[in-house]
């Protein structure tokens, strides 16, 4: 009955999950004049947003679609800011995320293709600028062995837009990542605040909640039963990555009353194990109303049993015990979209009690 009712939840609510709206935030666009119109911009990605956006001037009006090569640049109202930059050898602009501005602007680059982003700077106090392309490894041949050797040329680049020496300590010891980078040139930047504010983009983060409640087959003549309560700490922008703790109850029972047994030993009718996960994680599609999603979390477990007591078949008394174990959660399953939050399923093994079917809420 459970699996019956399981399906008839997820069809009847199919229909409005199909018909869900796609978000947008408050915003502006650059027109190729250097005129802002405030409107509304669909959120999406970084890749996504690296060729063409969609912006409206109101949220009830016409869909209109630019490209990097017609607009100067774009943004949100949460600071996420994109410039249009052709770089050098490209016939086609694309759209690049601003993450540090100062006297010298950083801007990333990521069209989803490639693993690593590209990078663009530029000064503000003249006319340079220099592109740095994803990371490259390239392969050398050494007295007959082959060496994997990472192309250095991107310190090159970055101590020609400092002004820096190449030899510089702090330059040697930079990354070809974002994160190492953008520390690099706001550390450079720090130096002319008075002329030039210094800003570092950090991206939006929200928490989102899950309650999940779920079955599993019984074990003999017990049911157990699931309940979850996890809190996600999302990047909004990736929106695939999220960073998760929560709370587990299992729980099953058999009737207090002492039925018969034979010989010596213990009959449980109680068994509850509460988990507590400090750390875990939780990876699922980008911005669609249908999402896979799949979580892993590691922490504790308090188990705690209850058991009737015999002697030569005799009822002895009850004995408790409370028995605290390591424990890992793991499961997946589909999420639908259901206005601002998610109806979901899923299915999560467990090594003591079996496989359970879960439906929950997402907000």
């Amino acid at each position: 009955m459970f699996k019956l009712n399981f399906f008839l939840i997820i069809l009847i609510f199919l229909p409005s999950v199909l018909h869900a709206q796609n978000l947008y935030r408050p915003g502006y666009i650059i027109n190729s004049q250097g005129d802002t119109i405030q409107g509304f911009l669909k959120f999406d990605i970084d890749s996504r947003l690296s060729s063409e956006i969609i912006f409206k001037k109101d949220k009830n009006g016409v869909d209109d679609v630019f490209t990097a090569n017609e607009l100067l640049g774009f943004g949100y109202s949460t600071g996420r800011n994109f410039e249009s930059i052709k770089p050098s050898g490209n016939a086609l602009a694309g759209f690049y995320k601003r993450v540090v501005d100062g006297k010298i602007v950083m801007l990333t680059y990521y069209d989803g293709k490639k693993s690593e982003s590209a990078f663009h700077l530029y000064r503000k106090d003249n006319t340079l600028h220099v592109d740095i392309p994803p990371a490259k490894v390239m392969e050398i041949e050494k007295e007959g062995k082959s060496f994997s050797v990472e192309d250095k040329k991107y310190l090159g680049k970055l101590a020609l837009i400092t002004g820096n020496s190449k030899s510089n300590q702090d330059l040697i010891s930079v990354k070809h990542t974002q994160k190492s980078i953008s520390k690099y040139i706001a550390s450079f930047n720090e130096s002319f605040v008075d002329t030039y504010p210094l800003s570092v983009y950090q991206e939006e983060t929200r928490f989102t909640y899950t309650v999940t409640i779920g079955i599993a087959p019984k074990i003999v003549n017990l049911q157990p039963y699931r309940f979850t309560v996890y809190r996600d700490k999302n990047f909004i922008e990736s929106n695939k990555f999220s960073q998760r703790i929560g709370l587990s109850i299992i729980y099953w029972s058999d009737s207090a009353d002492p039925g018969s047994y034979q010989g010596t030993g213990s009959d449980n009718f109680i068994w509850n194990m509460t988990s507590i996960f400090p750390l875990g994680f939780q990876t699922q599609g980008q911005h669609s109303n249908f999402k896979l999603y799949a979580y892993a979390a590691i922490g504790v477990a308090f188990l705690y049993t209850k058991d009737h007591e015999y002697t030569d078949g005799e009822f002895t008394g009850d004995a408790s015990t409370i028995l605290p174990l390591p424990n890992l959660a793991v499961g997946g399953g589909i999420k639908y979209r259901i206005g601002k939050g998610f109806l979901l399923a899923e299915v999560n093994p467990n090594i003591f009690s079996g496989l359970y079917l879960n439906i929950g809420y997402s907000f």
